[in-house]
Order: C-alpha cells, then sequence, then structure tokens
C-alpha cells in the first residue's frame, strides 16, 4: 500500500472535516463528544495545525493553542454548552450587547449562563472557523477534566487549590499566586514558566480589553464543562446551526458588495483589462510578504538574515510598511459590505 505523504494526509483531513461539518449542518445539530463530534476531533488530529501545537500529546494541555483560540471566541464561551450559529441578528435592535473576541470581528451574544449565539456572516469559512476552534477548545477540556481527580476518584490536591484560589473573596498575588501557578502547572502537564507566560499574556487581556476571563477561571470552567456532561446527560454540549444559516450559505449579501467595490475601483485605476491574481490570506501577511523588505529598507532599518527573525520585526512597523506600500501601488479598499 502507498504511503501518503504528510501533505497529503492534511488534504485529506481537511476534506473529510469540510464532509462533516456540511453533514451536521444539514442534521442542524451535533454534540462534540458523539460519534460525528470525535470524527471531527479526529480529522483535526490528524491535520495537527501548527498553531494548535501539542494538541496530539494527552498528557499535556496546549497553552499557545489556547492563547490562540481564545483570542477568536467570545469571553466566556468555556462555560457554555448550548452553541447556536445563525445567520440572523437576534438583538440587532441593541436590546442585548454583543460579545466581540479580542481578534475576530464577529457579533456574538451571551444568551444566558451557558448559552452563546455566534450570528454568521462570512458563510461557510466563518463555520469552519468557528468549528475547529470549539474542537480543539472541547479536547483540551477534556484533558484538564482527566487530571480533575486522583486514582481514587477524589478531587486532587492540584484541584483543590484552584477551586479555593477562585472562590477567594480578594485577587491573589506574590508567592500566593505563584503557588496557584505552580499548581496549575501540574493540572497542565506544562512547565511552570510556560505557565506562568499564558496567565500574564491572559491577565494583560482581560485587564486592557474585558477579552476573557483569565486563566484559572478558563481551566476551571473547561474542566468543569466536561464534568457536568458526564454526570447527567442533559448537560451534553451540543452545537446548534439554525436552517435560516443554512439556507443563505453561498448567497450572502455581503459578497455582491464587495464584488461592486473592488470592480468600481479597477475601472477608476483603469485596471479592469490587467490579469488578476486573487489571493486568499489576511492582507497585512500579504503586504508584508510583498512590501515588508522595501519598507524597512526605506526607513533604514538593519535587515536580519534570518527569515524568522525578519518577520519578527515587521510585526513592530505596520504603520512605516503601510505608509510605504501605499504610496507604492497598495489600494486599501474599505469594507461597506456589513460583514465583519
Amino acid at each position: 500500500m502507498r504511503l501518503l505523504t504528510k501533505a497529503q494526509k492534511a488534504r485529506y483531513a481537511i476534506r473529510e472535516f469540510k464532509t462533516l461539518t456540511d453533514a451536521m449542518a444539514i442534521r442542524g445539530f451535533y454534540r462534540p463528544n458523539g460519534k460525528m463530534g470525535s470524527a471531527l476531533m479526529q480529522c483535526l488530529r490528524n491535520l495537527s495545525p501548527e498553531i494548535y501545537g501539542s494538541m496530539n500529546d494527552p498528557r499535556v494541555v496546549e497553552l499557545k493553542g489556547l492563547e490562540y483560540v481564545i483570542d477568536r471566541l467570545p469571553k466566556g464561551i468555556e462555560a457554555c454548552n448550548r452553541i447556536i450559529l445563525t445567520e440572523e441578528d437576534p438583538f440587532r435592535s441593541g436590546e442585548r450587547e454583543p460579545v466581540i473576541p479580542l481578534k475576530r470581528r464577529r457579533t456574538c451574544y451571551r444568551v444566558g449562563p451557558h448559552e452563546m449565539c455566534f450570528v454568521i456572516t462570512r458563510g461557510l469559512s466563518e463555520i469552519y472557523d468557528i468549528l475547529t476552534h470549539m474542537t480543539f477548545l472541547l479536547g483540551e477540556a477534556q484533558k484538564i477534566q482527566n487530571r480533575m481527580a486522583d486514582d481514587s476518584g477524589h478531587p486532587s490536591i492540584e484541584w483543590k487549590v484552584l477551586e479555593r484560589q477562585l472562590k477567594a473573596e480578594d485577587p491573589i498575588s506574590g508567592a500566593d499566586e505563584e503557588q496557584a501557578l505552580w499548581s496549575l502547572s501540574i493540572i497542565l502537564g506544562r512547565p511552570f514558566e510556560e505557565t506562568r507566560s499564558t496567565f500574564h499574556y491572559l491577565s494583560a487581556n482581560q485587564k486592557e480589553f474585558d477579552s476573557n476571563n483569565g486563566l484559572f477561571r478558563l481551566i476551571y470552567n473547561l474542566g468543569k464543562r466536561i464534568e457536568a456532561e458526564l454526570h447527567n446527560p442533559e448537560e451534553a454540549i451540543v452545537i446548534y446551526l439554525t436552517p435560516s444559516l443554512m439556507q443563505v450559505i453561498g448567497q450572502q449579501e455581503y459578497e455582491k458588495c464587495w464584488a461592486a467595490d473592488i470592480k468600481t475601483h479597477l475601472v477608476r485605476k483603469n485596471l479592469q483589462h490587467r490579469p488578476i491574481h486573487v489571493i486568499s490570506a489576511n492582507m497585512h501577511s500579504v503586504v508584508n510578504a510583498l512590501y515588508g523588505f522595501s519598507a524597512l529598507s526605506h526607513i533604514g532599518k538593519t535587515i536580519d538574515a534570518s527569515s524568522y527573525d525578519f518577520f519578527d520585526t515587521l510585526r513592530h512597523y505596520p504603520e512605516e510598511i503601510e505608509t510605504f506600500a501605499s504610496a507604492n501601488g497598495l489600494s486599501i479598499l474599505p469594507d461597506r459590505s456589513g460583514t465583519h
């Protein structure tokens, strides 16, 4: 039997993930801990995206992956067991405040203590994005739940420390914080320094943007969410895709507005008869790749020979790069479509 290359396995996993997602959409719902959810998880493990790091290691919780996902999902998602994906904004009139993730401009609503609603505006790609993040998050939650109890089935010493810390009326600091982080690192199976780094990263975003509940609360809620489902089937995590959402997939109203704006701009620049190359990527990634080297040279910055260090340097000069790019052919079109 011919062995598949890593790239071929990845392509197969992506196709399978999309096929399963489409089947779930037709069905209208799925349980992440059910058969279809387990199949999705296996696809993600086969694909093993770099951003999800050590997700395939059952002994450790992937912290950098958690940072990435929590920045792109609404605050409080870790405590929810009902996730609804819909194309209709049910609270457009303003009767409920939306919850906007830190690094994804998508409208979400915390409908109740355990229910979150996502308003889909980008079609299937956004659905794939959300389900991928949720699949990873719940996979890590299962690892956490496995570390909540000792061999006798009683709460572990480290889990008791976490519970006491969360019940404390005053925020901890200094030696108490270090002790709590040490116990948490044992639960997570991560080195102390990695745990502390993620703690400070999430804490900084929590204080500045109110975008998450902090590492202690996040880990506690993820573990308790899985535990609740194991003890009571009615607490099972379910993800719903509304029928109205499926009816508009592939017929997004936003694409027409985008296409009209792009065509108008091309005609204005007299470029409508030139060959066009379409790139599906983050705008800043394309701008950095095309203009980054020249922009840094233009402002007199030393260019590092290492590609990794070079692209890391680009992160610190977004305004300078955009200014240089705009003066050398870049056109940035504002989004008037109404989507995020």
